[in-house]
């Protein structure tokens, strides 16, 4: 969970207050609107991936984890919006993801991951599936091989992303996992038995 500090300023994006304090809470509010308007947050990822000159990595880290905790905010009934949760959750995806101009986000796939542990579950799985779209494979990979030992149902989609949607080296993870007890929730298990068939381990 994000210290409790951070939260009020990603808030302001959700509220669409503008706060004049620094550069990086004025795009914050900004990316609020947007999300609010029409659904985009396009400039948000465009500073992230350092597209749009003239942001230090501190205040790039600031937009991303205020962004991450407008994210861990939303609750059924509350505040954010699952529309608008969701939306800021596929700009950070975006941030870290292959195939798009600028330069990855370093740290997207640990704030995705962040989201899959902690946040409301309409939001987890959606992360854990953008962690299989991130530039880190290495780091990325490691974060799904954590969530395929996790107790909940959701240990089962990190099987199942890493052994379909994850190329060679997701096989990999699993078959490091093949024949151990780590993956303990039983759809997880099944998935892995039934990837572990289909590839002959």
């Amino acid at each position: 969970m994000l210290p409790l500090a951070l939260i009020p300023l990603a808030l302001v994006a959700a509220s669409g207050s503008v706060g004049a304090q620094d550069p990086a809470r004025d795009v914050v509010a900004e990316v609020g609107r947007n999300l609010r308007e029409n659904g985009s947050s396009g400039r948000a990822v465009r500073i992230l991936r350092q597209e749009e000159s003239g942001h230090s990595q501190a205040a790039r880290d600031q937009i991303a984890d205020s962004l991450t905790a407008l994210v861990m905010a939303y609750q059924p009934g509350g505040t954010v919006s699952l529309r608008v949760a969701e939306a800021t959750r596929g700009a950070l995806a975006a941030a870290g993801a292959d195939g798009r101009p600028g330069t990855p986000y370093p740290r997207a796939a640990a704030l995705l991951y962040r989201i899959a542990v902690g946040a409301d579950e309409a939001l987890r799985a959606g992360a854990l599936s953008a962690l299989s779209r991130q530039s880190d494979k290495p780091v990325a990979l490691e974060y799904l091989r954590r969530a395929a030992m996790w107790d909940d149902g959701f240990a089962h989609v990190a099987v199942s992303l890493l052994g379909r949607h994850a190329g060679a080296d997701g096989r990999m993870v699993l078959r490091t996992l093949h024949g151990t007890r780590l993956v303990r929730n039983e759809q997880a298990r099944t998935e892995l038995a039934i990837i572990a068939r289909n590839e002959g381990w």
